[in-house]
């Protein structure tokens, strides 16, 4: 019985040794395999990886992870300083939005096509201990870990239009990532 209840509390142990380190390493395992996969694509850490608006769905393009959605993603890495998503928005009776995710995948930002204030905007992503100084109507977001995710979505109501699927994309081609030039 005491042989048992050894093995029983080592099992109870390592069961919740490898829970936390799942719950706390995990999504930052995600956030670097998502960051490898970008550069494989060819897409550079601090730039938006988009594909393209499609009028129908086609193999694992990152167009089609939500049919209904188009998508420009990218790794942000602040470890070298500010780092600078320009905005565009489509027309106001279209849902979009920019999302910002830590390495640890925490939301840090989201800003919708409610609660945007102009059709354009800078975001200017900073590491903790940044000493950015805020211009304009910039909207400066410190993030709590040097790396992260950038994820801009633009409903896509209907992938015959030809018309609302080349002004999406021209949005999508206008916002921008890439490091600040002010630093």
């Amino acid at each position: 019985m005491i042989e048992f209840l050894g093995w029983l509390l080592l099992t109870l142990a390592m069961a919740a040794v490898i829970h936390v380190a799942a719950i706390w390493y995990i999504p930052t395992l995600f956030v670097w395999l998502l960051a490898r996969k970008t550069r494989r694509d060819g897409t550079p850490v601090n730039a938006f990886g988009y594909g393209g608006v499609h009028s129908a769905p086609i193999g694992r393009n990152i167009a089609t992870i939500n049919p209904d959605l188009a998508i420009a993603l990218g790794v942000y890495d602040v470890s070298k300083g500010p780092v600078r998503v320009t905005c565009h928005t489509p027309p106001v009776d279209t849902y979009w939005s920019v999302s910002l995710y830590a390495s640890n995948t925490d939301n840090i930002l989201l800003i919708n096509d409610k609660a945007a204030k102009a059709p354009s905007f800078d975001l200017v992503i900073v590491d903790g201990k940044s000493k950015y100084q805020k211009m304009g109507d910039e909207e400066v977001v410190i993030s709590p870990t040097p790396k992260g995710v950038a994820i801009v979505r633009v409903l896509v109501k209907d992938r015959e239009d030809e018309a609302a699927l080349a002004l999406i994309d021209q949005v999508l081609r206008k916002t921008v990532m890439c490091p600040d030039q002010r630093t």
